[in-house]
């Protein structure tokens, strides 16, 4: 006799499947936690596909011709008919590895069980009408396991798993899509393309209409090799044909997932389902920047000291970069991080870029009548340089800055044309989790942003200038006299 506790069940835990198909993460489980062994899994596609791990898919087949009576029609789905010895091709060819299927253009008979390895005395060889759905595809990569992940190239189907529970070869399934029995969910997001910024409105629906219990949202976003997870949790009762949504802005790729647990048979039933969208970056006008620029003098410092920082290395007078002169390229752009929705935390630049000021200043030091260039009256110094600069030396120490500023000006214009700056500054997104900023060892928001500003402009920008200003040694400015400092700033 059977066995009540030996009773097998198949769910789909994931899907993320579309009209091409894709992922699903299956789970067999058995009544009281009986061991399962031997499992084998199937997919039966609506229509001919393929399946993921399936090394030898069968080919088209006109008649089966079971070896053994079938189960009950009112036991299993009407979909496939499940036998517990092998099902042979009229030419007595195996076509299925130790268990197969039949699928049935119409399930009209109920047949007891037989576990005779032949036709019940007196019954005609039984062929089953040519059918255009394809035959069960075996998933070998999930031979022997109880849960198993696997890809599918079809929306919808049945999956199949047959295994022994306490001796018992038993057998359960799973539909994929909205036909069939058992309670589906689906998620689906608009518009159909995302534009990064732009609101996306995540749809979770029970299928067919029932009450549910919404549980939770989650979006996984990435970016790069940056990856993060967002969960909202709901826990809310919902109405049956009441919809759930989940809207924000699009800013990463994302997938995201909706959990629902519904009432089958009055047992709690989970159901989760997830849709992936695919940013597609913003189209904004090129950046560019033109020269030569008129060098001007920082009379209000704003961007250099009024005393310049000079200091002695091995006796000689030096000046820092900037001291002398400095070639401003600024970037200015507004960021904003998402409040709401799968991209919850994701910041990103909300607008097209500008280059608010793209100049050169000098320092007021180089100036005639400065009160620091005044002080430079020249004359013998005791020591190396043998000179204190004089009037002629500062003139021709702003003309080796000047060459050195235009150099920077000019590398910063070849590099605006050979790089999408613009292009650079949309795609700049990071993650930061706001509600944990100013909590011990919390993020530091101006340093992630910084780290995000160098990884699409400033490390490269500053590189290229380094290399082609600094290192080339064309453009080194040389102090060859000792200055003269004001009182208190010798």
């Amino acid at each position: 006799g059977n066995d009540s506790t030996a009773i097998l069940q198949l769910a789909i835990l994931e899907s993320d499947v579309g009209p091409l198909g894709g992922p699903v993460k299956l789970a067999a489980t058995a009544k009281n936690a009986a061991p399962i062994a031997g499992a084998r899994w199937y997919f039966v596609p609506d229509s001919v596909g393929s399946i993921e791990g399936d090394t030898t898919p069968p080919a088209p087949v006109a008649a089966l011709v079971p070896q053994s009576a079938v189960a009950a029609a009112s036991e299993l789905p009407a979909i496939q008919r499940i036998a517990d010895t092998l099902w042979r091709l009229p030419s007595g060819e195996v076509v299925g590895p130790g268990i197969h299927f039949v699928r049935e253009p119409v399930a009209t008979e109920t047949t007891a069980l037989n576990a005779s390895p032949t036709l019940p005395s007196g019954s005609a060889r039984r062929e089953v009408a040519p059918s255009s759905a394809a035959l069960p595809q075996s998933i070998n990569a999930c031979d022997d396991q109880v849960s198993c992940g696997t890809r599918v190239d079809r929306p919808t189907g049945t999956f199949l798993v047959v295994a022994r529970v306490n001796g018992q070869l038993l057998s359960a399934s799973a539909r994929l899509g909205a036909a069939g029995a058992g309670p589906t969910l689906s998620v689906t997001y608009t518009p159909a393309q995302q534009v990064r910024g732009d609101p996306v409105t995540c749809t979770a629906e029970v299928t067919p209409q029932m009450p549910y219990r919404m549980i939770e949202w989650k979006g996984e976003g990435s970016a790069g090799t940056e990856a993060h997870e967002t969960v909202e949790t709901v826990g809310a009762d919902k109405a049956a044909g009441e919809r759930s949504t989940w809207m924000g802005p699009a800013i990463v790729n994302t997938r995201v997932t909706a959990t629902v647990q519904v009432s089958v048979n009055g047992q709690p039933q989970p159901l989760t389902a997830s849709a992936t969208y695919t940013v597609t970056p913003r189209v904004w006008p090129r950046l560019t920047l033109s020269g030569p620029l008129v060098p001007q003098v920082d009379v209000a410092h704003t961007e250099i000291a009024v005393y310049l920082p000079f200091f002695e290395v091995a006796g000689r007078d030096t000046s820092p970069e900037g001291a002398l002169g400095i070639t401003s390229v600024t970037p200015r752009y507004h960021i904003s991080n998402v409040s709401e929705g799968p991209n919850t935390n994701w910041f990103y630049v909300t607008s097209p870029v500008t280059v608010t000021d793209f100049a050169i200043y000098t320092s007021t030091a180089l100036e005639p009548g400065d009160p620091f260039y005044a002080l430079q009256t020249g004359g013998r110094y005791n020591g190396s340089p043998s000179h204190y600069c004089s009037a002629r030396d500062m003139n021709a120490l702003k003309a080796q800055v000047l060459v050195h500023e235009q150099a920077h000006a000019q590398t910063a214009i070849q590099y605006y044309q050979q790089h999408d700056v613009q292009a650079d500054f949309e795609a700049m997104v990071y993650y930061v989790d706001v509600s944990q900023i100013g909590q011990p060892g919390g993020p530091n928001a101006p340093a992630i942003e910084a780290a995000a500003f160098d990884a699409v402009y400033g490390t490269a920008f500053g590189n290229i200038q380094n290399q082609t200003v600094h290192q080339s040694g064309r453009y080194r400015v040389t102090l060859s006299c000792k200055m003269r400092y004001p009182a208190g700033h010798e």
